[in-house]
């Protein structure tokens, strides 16, 4: 099973992830346009490193 489950609310998620003092974000591609409306200041305080396929995400994951 190689399906990813769609993220409806991406800039809810990156911005408690940026006040929770995390570094880091993995989201899918399909929800990185929802990130245009991340303030600038959290743009800066968490990395988001977008991935097409599960095995992609485990792989960034393990690059960590």
């Amino acid at each position: 099973m190689d399906q990813l489950t769609p993220v409806y609310n991406a800039l809810a998620i990156a911005e408690l992830a940026a006040e929770k003092g995390a570094s880091s974000l993995r989201i899918p591609m399909s929800a990185r346009k929802q990130l245009f409306g991340l303030p600038d200041d959290m743009v800066t305080k968490v990395d988001t490193q977008h991935y097409g396929t599960p095995s992609e995400a485990l792989l960034k994951a393990l690059g960590d």
